[in-house]
C-alpha cells in the first residue's frame, strides 16, 4: 500500500472516531493552520516593524497611504518569510505584501493612539474636551439655524466653568469601580 493511500485510510479511521477519541490520538498532531509567512516571520534587523498591507483594493491607495506614514517594502536583509519567496521586489502573500518601518515611529503611532483613546475615555480628557467645547461656545455662539450671537460678556465667560462631580458623589460604586474612575 503506498504512503497516500495509507494517510487517508487512518484520516478515514480517525474521522470516524469521536471527538474524546481523537483528543487522545497520538497519531494527531494539534497545530492550527496557518498561512505561510504569516507566523514565524524573523526580523534580521530589531530596530524595524513589519504589517502585512494589502495592496491590490482601491488600486492600490493602502500601499500608497503607507508609504506616506513612512513604511517601505521589506527586503530579504530585513526578514526571513517561511513559505513565501522574495520576488519582483516584495513578499507577497496573496493581496498583501509586507512592509517595514522604524520601529520607534512605529511605536510612537501606537502610543498616540493609546493616548487618544484613553482621552476620548477618561473623566479627565472629557472634562478638558467638554471645558474647550464651552468656552468655544460662549465664545462664539450660535442659535439652533447656525447663525452667529452675540458672545457672552467676558466677565461671565471667565465665571463659567465645566464641573465634574468628584467620583465620591457618584452612587452605589464599590471602592475598586471608584479607584477606577479616579483621574
Amino acid at each position: 500500500m503506498n504512503r497516500s493511500v495509507s494517510v487517508e485510510v487512518r484520516a478515514n479511521k480517525i474521522a470516524a472516531r469521536e471527538e474524546g477519541a481523537v483528543l487522545d490520538s497520538d497519531e494527531i498532531v494539534a497545530r492550527p493552520l496557518t498561512m505561510p509567512g504569516v507566523n514565524g516571520i524573523k526580523l534580521k534587523n530589531p530596530n524595524i516593524a513589519i504589517r502585512w498591507v494589502e495592496c491590490m483594493a482601491r488600486g492600490g491607495r493602502n500601499v500608497e497611504l503607507r508609504k506616506l506614514a513612512g513604511f517601505v517594502v521589506a527586503t530579504p536583509n530585513d526578514v526571513e518569510v517561511p513559505g513565501i519567496a522574495f520576488k519582483d521586489g516584495v513578499f507577497r502573500n496573496g493581496d498583501v505584501i509586507l512592509m517595514k518601518i522604524d520601529r520607534l515611529a512605529y511605536l510612537g503611532s501606537q502610543k498616540a493612539s493609546i493616548v487618544a483613546a484613553q482621552q476620548r475615555v477618561s473623566r479627565k480628557g472629557i472634562t478638558q474636551k467638554g471645558a474647550a467645547l464651552l468656552k468655544e461656545t460662549l465664545a462664539n455662539p450660535t442659535d439652533a439655524e447656525g447663525n452667529s450671537l452675540a458672545p457672552a460678556p467676558s466677565e461671565l465667560r471667565n465665571k463659567i466653568q465645566a464641573f465634574t462631580p468628584p467620583v465620591s458623589e457618584f452612587p452605589g460604586l464599590s471602592e475598586a469601580e471608584q479607584e477606577a474612575l479616579s483621574d
